[in-house]
């Protein structure tokens, strides 16, 4: 199981780490041995989620380099953003729409929610199983995303 929180502000971050996990928090170790305070307060202990180009790195191992463009992709820098989101949905079209065929339409149905998890596995190449999971619930949730203001 996995449970991701946010907060905006650094204060609340260690009541709402103690509400979260209770007296577990104690044997917890954040990175670089610090507290959840002083991580909150340096983000550049952080490192930077490659979102965009993981995205777009496995589904260039599954439909090859012609197909997928870089350039068509969100800098990662962009993170989730309505912009990058928006950016990425039409990436995913152009990137069907040149692998055509099969290979295009089972893109077009991880989109539409047609191709299973299970069938995407089947069909892309070992890049990792966290890479592969991140693609699929990623390209999954683009069009719920970009309907979301």
């Amino acid at each position: 199981m996995n449970l991701f929180h946010a907060t905006s502000d650094t204060e609340h971050l260690d009541r709402e780490t103690h509400a979260l996990f209770g007296h577990a928090v104690e044997g917890f170790k954040w990175p670089n041995g610090g507290s959840a305070y002083e991580i909150g307060q340096t983000p550049h202990l952080l490192r930077p989620f490659k979102l965009w180009s993981t995205v777009a790195g496995v589904l260039a191992a599954w439909l090859g380099p012609d197909a997928v463009r870089p350039i068509d992709w969100p800098a990662d820098s962009h993170g989730p953003s309505s912009p990058a989101v928006g950016a990425a949905l039409m990436a995913c079209t152009r990137t069907a729409q040149r692998a055509g065929g099969e290979a295009g339409a089972l893109l077009t149905g991880v989109l539409n929610g047609s191709t299973s998890y299970t069938r995407f596995c089947g069909l892309v190449p070992d890049t990792g199983p966290w890479s592969g999971y991140l693609t699929y619930t990623t390209l999954r949730h683009l069009t719920l995303c970009a309907d979301t203001p």
